[in-house]
């Protein structure tokens, strides 16, 4: 299934350069924070581990979107990736003098992937459902 755009050659669809165009802005934004000192990192949520989880599960969304198939190979192609980007990320405040490492938000941010995943195989669901009832 040609994930919103039903044309077969190798022209990215609309909703495939939005994904982009968000993914790297949200890239952006979460290494940014991430990298400040704790002192200036905003807080927006009362629990740091949602925070985590919500970002990783927009990253999944975004970086999922970027393919023309995103429910094929998302282990090797989403859940890998941003798992490492998340170490590389905890690995860097390691050597932040106002940053840590932390296991548990690595965790965090497994469960948003997780979560991600979850909602782009079921968008995929219902629009398949909804493209065999219109063809």
């Amino acid at each position: 299934m040609q994930f919103l755009n039903p044309n077969t050659d190798c022209t990215p669809s609309l909703l495939q350069t939005l994904a982009k165009i968000g993914l790297v802005m949200n890239l952006l934004v979460i290494s940014t924070l991430a990298f400040l000192p704790s002192e200036s990192a905003p807080t927006l949520s009362a629990w740091d581990k949602a925070n985590h989880s919500i970002a990783f599960c927009v990253l999944t969304i975004l970086l999922a979107f970027c393919y023309k198939k995103p429910t094929r190979q998302l282990f090797k192609r989403v859940f890998l990736p941003l798992v490492l980007y998340g170490v590389v990320i905890e690995v860097v405040q390691y050597a932040l003098p106002s940053r840590y490492f932390s296991l548990l938000d690595v965790f965090a941010d497994s469960v948003g992937i997780f979560i991600g995943i979850l909602v782009v195989y079921a968008v995929n669901v219902l629009l398949l459902k909804r493209f065999n009832r219109t063809s």
